[in-house]
């Protein structure tokens, strides 16, 4: 079995005879791996798909090894306390909301806020080793600082 994807310490690209035979509800395939988003029901299923339609920026394009470089990464990761603090505003409007899908979505905010405050730093580096080498890093790899 194929695992693809640039976050998986030793991971291989999937044959196009893999993808193929993929069961995975939404499966976006690019380049040389699978990006999955398994919904649970049609429901879930279809917020995906309206999301990925009001995408206002395209980031749904799955072009992103094509914009990114190590370099942006870093600068990214260095202006990364402009969404912290978007974030922080965010939540203290919506956790006080009349709006329950608002409510809602602030709790999001604070499970985005541990993980940018987490494991987003190793998700980088290897992202980051990823689109220097074309290759997830393998386990003893030296990844790069952020």
């Amino acid at each position: 079995m194929c695992t693809g994807g640039p976050t998986t310490p030793g991971s291989r690209p999937c044959s196009k005879a893999s993808r193929r035979r993929s069961r995975t509800p939404l499966v976006v395939q690019h380049r040389h791996r699978d990006q999955h988003a398994a919904a649970i029901d049609g429901t879930e299923l279809r917020a995906v798909l309206v999301a990925a339609r009001e995408d206002p920026w395209a980031g749904w394009a799955c072009d992103g090894d094509a914009y990114w470089t190590p370099a942006l990464v870093r600068q990214w990761w260095r202006d990364r306390g402009r969404l912290q603090e978007w974030i922080t505003t965010k939540h203290r409007r919506w956790s006080d909301s009349d709006r329950a899908d608002e409510r809602e979505a602030a709790g999001g905010l604070v499970d985005y806020l541990a993980y940018l405050d987490g494991a987003l730093q190793g998700h980088l580096q290897i992202y980051s080793y990823f689109l220097d080498n074309y290759i997830s890093p393998a386990s003893g790899d030296r990844l790069p600082s952020l």
